[in-house]
């Protein structure tokens, strides 16, 4: 069976709704309904397999959760974040793409130390400190460059090579320092 958690929508179980196809008894999902999902959007997902085992069993507890996450906490926790950087008019293009898309890749739903920690790396890029991605992906191909000459460079090749693509490298960080 499967189930579609929805927030806010207007049907008939008013603004939440739970449209159930296999995976739940009706008495599971009148059991479901009759929680109270603010109270269980703000759990942890270990507070909330508990409570789900106890309501359906430890089986079905798992999906219900994922499910739960997917559709309806991990959109929210995205659509927030994105009204946050939008709030904000005075990122620099390439950190608000960079958050933008950090917030896209987003898979899962955070609970509170993740959100935590994703909001000090949200912050961190918004005031324009760190990598984008395209500059991490820069670094690291600069780098294994520069390895792979000096490898060359220790058994007889050129240390012209070598030091072409260190400071390669080496510009390539200072470039992206900010000007202070």
């Amino acid at each position: 069976m499967k189930i579609r958690f929805g927030w806010n929508r207007k049907d008939k179980f008013g603004p939440l709704s739970i449209s159930v196809e296999e995976c739940l008894s009706k008495e599971e999902a009148n059991k479901l309904r009759q929680q109270d999902f603010n109270r269980i959007i703000h759990m942890t997902s270990e507070e909330r397999l508990k409570l789900f085992a106890t309501l359906f069993g430890e089986r079905k507890a798992a999906f219900v959760n994922s499910r739960l996450e997917s559709d309806m906490i991990l959109p929210n926790q995205k659509a927030g974040l994105m009204n946050w950087i939008n709030g904000i008019k005075d990122v620099e293009p390439k950190w608000r793409k960079e958050i933008v898309r950090e917030i896209s890749a987003l898979d899962k739903a955070l609970n509170e130390s993740e959100m935590e920690a994703f909001m000090e790396k949200l912050a961190e890029l918004k005031l324009g400190v760190g990598v984008t991605l395209e500059e991490a992906q820069m670094i690291f191909d600069l780098s294994k460059a520069a390895n792979e000459a000096k490898k060359k460079f220790e058994t007889g090749g050129s240390v012209f090579e070598y030091d072409l693509a260190k400071k390669a490298l080496d510009e390539y960080v200072v470039s992206l320092k900010p000007e202070t």
